[in-house]
């Protein structure tokens, strides 16, 4: 009798790798859910985004270098959409509360 394979799968409500990822983790979810257990937790990359996007990303455009990036990375995904204005006219300070 085979095991049931037990994965953690660590997330941040923000991060558009995470989103990109998700569309798998659910795919894996729905074939083997008979032998396949998924823990889902909270990986604070985006805690605090005026450091990691307003200091982080300042030298490379700050926010609006940030969504071109975005943009840019998603356009390989066709399952992905982002809003032209990603990171520009809305700017959350923290994922955290999402995922409280």
């Amino acid at each position: 009798m085979a095991e049931n394979l037990a994965l953690t799968y660590y997330s941040d409500v923000l991060c558009v790798w995470a989103h990109i990822s998700q569309a798998r983790v659910d795919e894996v979810a729905e074939q083997f859910a008979d032998d396949v257990s998924i823990d889902y937790r909270f990986c604070s990359v985006f805690g605090d985004t005026a450091h990691k996007i307003g200091i982080g990303w300042a030298e490379r455009g700050g926010y609006a270098g940030f969504g071109n990036h975005l943009r840019e990375a998603v356009s390989e995904f066709g399952h992905i959409k982002l809003h032209p204005e990603i990171w520009q006219r809305s700017r959350p300070t923290s994922s955290t509360p999402a995922h409280i």
